[in-house]
């Protein structure tokens, strides 16, 4: 009884397989550029929308990275405001919490990053720039409690909360101003930065397969 030897198409397979597929990195931006009151009326309370949604939709692969952009606060005691960050799987952290001080702050424009340089001082003026986010113990106590319809803590307190999720679905922002006598707004609404990583055949592959496929045509020639 003979045995059968490995084919030169047989080898091809064996290269395509050992060969990992690298990833290539997709970054789209999402916004909501509708204006945020804060808060809704009065002088303390949930802001208007509460939520603000974005919905997420046509990317592809899991999130390896995640930027959110605050745009155009205004604020005449910002140490007053919450910003939760719900994802479309519930993963939930505070971007913002008692952070500032009592100066009032005009028409700025906040990056949540992870890998920012720097927080938001706490109590000291707030300015425009990149973030890690940050959550202080202020006007609400050592746990902030958002209303509903905003899940319940615990909080996390990275943006890496989200690595590894599918990005698409709806991604609400709660913010919540937790002490009277001060108003603000967020005037041009928020964004979400997200970069995912998404599976590239190589050029071995790609070869690969090409010569897989001439391989497997001339034994079919041969016939």
């Amino acid at each position: 009884m003979s045995k059968n030897k490995p084919t030169f198409y047989s080898f091809l397979s064996a290269i395509i397989f050992l060969f990992v597929l690298p990833f290539g990195l997709e970054a789209t931006t999402f916004s909501n550029l509708d204006p945020i009151s804060i808060p809704a009326s009065g002088t303390e309370g949930i802001a208007n929308p509460y939520p603000s949604i974005i919905n997420v939709s046509g990317m592809n692969g899991a999130i390896t990275d995640i930027n959110v952009t605050i745009n155009g606060l205004s604020h005449t005691f910002p140490d007053d405001i919450d910003i939760l960050l719900v994802g479309p799987g519930g993963q939930k952290i505070i971007l913002l919490s008692d952070a500032g001080g009592p100066g009032d702050v005009v028409n700025i424009t906040m990056t949540f990053d992870d890998e920012a340089a720097s927080s938001p001082l706490n109590g000291q003026f707030l300015v425009s720039g990149s973030f890690t986010p940050s959550n202080y113990t202020g006007n609400g106590g050592p746990i902030d409690v958002f209303p509903a319809p905003a899940p319940v803590g615990s909080y996390g307190s990275l943006l890496s909360i989200f690595d590894g999720i599918a990005p698409n679905g709806n991604w609400s922002l709660f913010v919540f101003d937790d002490e009277g006598q001060d108003v603000g707004r967020i005037a041009n609404g928020w964004s979400l930065e997200i970069a995912t990583a998404v599976a590239e055949p190589s050029t071995f592959v790609l070869l690969g397969a090409g010569l897989l496929g001439l391989a497997a045509r001339k034994r079919k020639d041969k016939r």
